[in-house]
């Protein structure tokens, strides 16, 4: 079996448990446990190159929130910036006054301690520099310090994020999940499902890029990079136009 973290892992396994963090992480930023929206995935066609299950209502009253799992090389800050773009593409209608968009919460949980201070989070917020003062547009980034350990909800969850045992588990939603996957027949099918999916979607990422590569270097004909990576003639094609553009 196993640990949560890191990568994608979490997104499947514990896409309907991610408010178990949500809840810890919103006691350390307002000390409440306001009513949280239903965990849902935003698999975006247009805006989007990943799925990050997303806890989000087009509500001021209810903030937006997206948990992204991943290892350190994956929480660049740009990657921030990208998700916190989208989720605000998602909440907002056309011609809907921008005051209107909900305070969003992007959320880093990443292997390492990301910036190496040994906090729990990390806090990221904009700022008006020439004042000093808060740039208050509700946008809210959070880096979660795998690595950490301690007595909070937090050190424990991080705990429970990196165990593959049930028994050492801290929240009994994590660890009833994680014994379904690993003892319910169903759950085994389940898992062992997903992982063929996981690495096909891997190797398709990968001819991609090879494909990408070809296209970049001008000397192949489209026929060509069909045949190495394997991908169909329309994929090149529309990685083609992406290319040129």
């Amino acid at each position: 079996m196993e640990r949560i973290l890191p990568g994608k892992n979490m997104t499947w396994k514990f896409s309907g448990k991610i408010r178990t963090c949500i809840h810890s992480l919103k006691r350390r930023v307002d000390g409440s446990f306001s009513a949280i929206p239903r965990c849902v995935f935003l698999k975006y066609t247009k805006y989007s190159r990943e799925n990050a299950p997303c806890l989000a209502k087009k509500s001021l009253a209810h903030p937006a929130y997206s948990a992204v799992n991943t290892g350190s090389k994956g929480a660049d800050p740009h990657r921030a910036r990208y998700h916190s773009s989208v989720i605000d593409i998602e909440n907002l209608d056309a011609r809907q006054d921008f005051s209107k968009l909900p305070d969003t919460y992007t959320i880093f949980i990443t292997e390492k301690d990301f910036f190496g201070k040994g906090e729990p989070v990390y806090f990221v917020e904009r700022i008006n520099i020439t004042t000093g003062e808060p740039f208050a547009d509700g946008e809210h980034i959070l880096y979660v310090n795998g690595e950490y350990r301690g007595t909070s909800d937090i050190g424990k969850l991080m705990h429970d994020f990196s165990c593959t045992d049930a028994d050492d588990m801290n929240f009994e939603l994590m660890a009833e999940r994680t014994r379904y996957l690993k003892e319910n027949p169903k759950g085994v099918n389940e898992m062992c499902k997903v992982i063929e999916d996981m690495r096909t979607q891997e190797r398709k990422e990968t001819m991609t890029e090879i494909a990408l590569r070809m296209l970049r270097a001008g000397r192949y004909a489209l026929e060509e990079i069909v045949n190495i990576s394997g991908l169909s003639l329309d994929e090149v094609k529309n990685l083609q136009t992406g290319h040129n553009t």
